[in-house]
């Protein structure tokens, strides 16, 4: 039984094959290739993955990479893994947009988007930052759907409804492309009662050998799920599938300046 509010469908099925993606790799490696480009795609891309950001109060937005499926490529029921970076500095000041679409609506009817999410505590004892300006316990163990559980992009783009509704949905008949934007972590403050700014909100970088461990009042083992664009035939089967890391890029140490001055998943 599909359950749906506004654009919003439940979907939990992985599909997919090869494709390339627009972003040097991120701090783990992906399967993606590292050929750069700015955010076009050809009339035989099945499904594509655009990451943009826009300074707050700013107009101007900058792409950051993207991913896409070619209809050349067989469907092999593999989900293709694709990493994007984004400045960490940039990342904390800026709005993110998240592009998810087709140039072949007949091959992908219905589209899919999943953001990041992660369970911050199931605990009634874990004190949560995001709760107030200054924080407070939460009751994840008494109420473990409430939005302040969890963190992640997930909280701005669905919040209070989600876990009982996980994807948005859009029909790819009346546009080729949706945009999904996650507010900027600087105006938000979720995590703003600790004492280093976090990226949280937006990249989902943890190592796959790090998801498995518990950090208490921040992280629940195992629950981390990246984000997610789902191409759909007429029949509700899942035809390609990307799923996407997107990392805070440190700086390098060149102007002097902290390697890690924003706090993200590695």
């Amino acid at each position: 039984m599909k359950k749906f509010i506004l654009f919003s469908i439940v979907a939990g099925f992985t599909t997919l094959t090869l494709i390339s993606c627009g972003s040097p790799p991120a701090k783990e490696q992906s399967q993606a290739s590292t050929t750069p480009n700015d955010g076009t795609f050809s009339d035989e891309t099945a499904l594509y993955f655009k990451v943009s950001s826009k300074w707050m109060a700013s107009d101007k937005i900058t792409t950051h990479g993207s991913c896409s499926i070619s209809s050349l490529t067989p469907s092999t029921g593999v989900p293709f893994e694709c990493e994007i970076k984004i400045p960490e500095g940039q990342m904390y000041h800026s709005d993110i947009d998240f592009t998810v679409g087709t140039k072949l609506n007949q091959l992908c009817p219905m589209i899919a988007f999943r953001p990041y999410v992660y369970r911050i505590s199931n605990r009634d004892d874990d004190y949560v930052p995001n709760l107030s300006e200054t924080g407070d316990f939460a009751t994840c163990a008494t109420t473990p759907n409430a939005i302040e559980c969890f963190g992640g992009a997930m909280t701005q783009v669905l919040g209070a409804s989600y876990p009982e509704f996980t994807f948005k949905f859009f029909m790819s008949a009346l546009g080729e492309s949706s945009a999904f934007t996650v507010p900027a972590e600087n105006g938000l403050r979720y995590y703003s009662s600790t004492p280093k700014k976090k990226n949280y909100m937006v990249s989902n970088n943890m190592l796959t050998a790090a998801r498995g461990t518990n950090i208490a009042g921040t992280y629940v083992a195992g629950s981390m799920l990246d984000y997610q664009a789902i191409c759909y035939d007429l029949w509700y089967h899942p035809v390609y599938t990307i799923n996407l890391r997107l990392s805070d890029e440190d700086s390098d140490g060149s102007d002097g300046g902290i390697l890690d001055e924003i706090q993200d998943w590695q």
